[in-house]
């Protein structure tokens, strides 16, 4: 089996072989006066190679990938200043009958049919190109990221850095926003395209993470040494206060579990005896 590229270079060598083959024809002209039969013949087998050319065209962007675009714009154009310039200066002839009107049109709802595909190619291919973009840029933000809050964090150490965290913060609130904005046109390209998913996910999970950074880079504020002490004791003295409850539970079921351990063994020491002495 042939392969695509090859396939589609053997369809655009055969447009490319149509001008010639309409020079012969019309070498042709130069020959006696013809009958309107013949000359309506003539008309239907020209309009007839052009409908033929422009459905191996069509052919050859169904099978093409994003590489070939240029070409296939290229042939798109040639055929179709070929056939403008045919058209007009036949136009007159062709209105005389409704069969070559009827195949003119035939042509031209293939033509937008090949117009509209080529147009439909390039817009996936500049997706996936802009797709891919959005999604090196934001895979290769948590270095930055990861540098710019150790980076804040400095600069909240002391008052007089306030200026340079500002700053900092600013700068960051702007490279945010350019993330958020190549991620949400990412998610829509990969919207219409299933094989685009799993990239996407990960492209998601790397965003979410991004956006949790920089909550806490914005968030970065200085405080005075004792706020900070305060900050840390109360923090610690909530953590002793979660361990001693959790401890207290452990051993509350612990001792629970002993007391019905030690219940258990009495009543196998001492059975219960429901018969009564008698006299």
């Amino acid at each position: 089996m042939l392969n695509r590229k090859v396939l589609i270079y053997l369809l655009l060598s055969l447009l490319s072989l149509q001008p010639l083959m309409l020079h012969a024809q019309q070498g042709d002209d130069a020959a006696p006066a013809a009958s309107d039969e013949q000359i309506l013949l003539e008309l239907k087998g020209r309009i007839q190679e052009y409908i033929d050319e422009v459905g191996r065209l069509s052919t050859a962007v169904y099978m093409a990938s994003g590489d070939s675009i240029g070409e296939l714009e290229r042939a798109y154009k040639t055929l179709n200043a070929k056939w403008n310039t045919y058209y007009q200066a036949q136009q007159v002839d062709i209105a005389t009958d409704d069969s070559l009107l009827s195949m003119v049109a035939e042509y031209q709802v293939a033509e937008q049919g090949v117009a509209e595909a080529i147009a439909k190619l390039k817009a996936h291919s500049n997706g996936l190109a802009d797709f891919k973009a959005a999604e090196q840029f934001i895979m290769k933000q948590r270095p930055v990221y990861k540098k710019t809050y150790n980076e804040a964090k400095s600069l909240a150490m002391l008052p007089t850095t306030a200026p340079r965290l500002a700053k900092l913060k600013g700068k960051e609130q702007l490279l945010f926003a350019e993330i958020q904005k190549r991620y949400e046109q990412a998610k829509a390209i990969a919207a219409d395209d299933p094989d685009l998913q799993q990239r996407m996910e990960k492209m998601e999970d790397r965003f979410v993470e991004i956006k949790e950074v920089s909550a806490q880079i914005q968030a970065a504020a200085y405080q005075p040494f004792f706020q900070r002490i305060k900050d840390y004791l109360m923090g610690f003295a909530a953590v002793a206060i979660i361990l001693m409850f959790f401890h207290l539970a452990i051993s509350k079921l612990q001792a629970v579990k002993k007391a019905r351990e030690a219940a258990k063994k009495m009543q196998e020491l001492y059975p219960q005896n429901n018969e009564y002495p008698t006299i």
